[in-house]
């Protein structure tokens, strides 16, 4: 069964995988991208991003919100929520010591 934190996710990313092969943007609100990241990385092995969500500790840049262990990848909790489900994000939002070790789990397929 489906609860709300999994239709937020739904909510969120999948505007994300229409808009940003167009070209366009939409930030959702922080609260609300870091409710959903909560819940992604809580869902991981369902989603298949377990070993993203395990290659580093996300802080987020524009939320209250930090999450993991080991190097940092830190940006917008929008492009962290898109790595906790899998998702490749806008990189070029990210920074720091971890992003190495996340490309590398992105690229694996999860």
């Amino acid at each position: 069964m489906v609860g709300p934190r999994e239709a937020l996710i739904d909510a969120l990313v999948h505007p994300q995988d229409i808009l940003r092969p167009l070209g366009r943007t939409h930030t959702p609100a922080p609260e609300s991208s870091a409710v959903a990241a909560d819940q992604a990385r809580d869902r991981a092995k369902a989603l298949g991003s377990v070993a993203i969500v395990r290659a580093a500790r996300f802080e987020a840049t524009d939320a209250d919100w930090a999450r993991g262990d080991g190097a940092v990848v830190a940006g917008p909790i929008l492009e962290l929520l898109m790595l906790s489900t899998g998702r490749a994000p806008d990189w070029e939002q990210l920074t720091g010591d971890g992003l190495d070790g996340v490309r590398h789990a992105v690229a694996a397929g999860r």
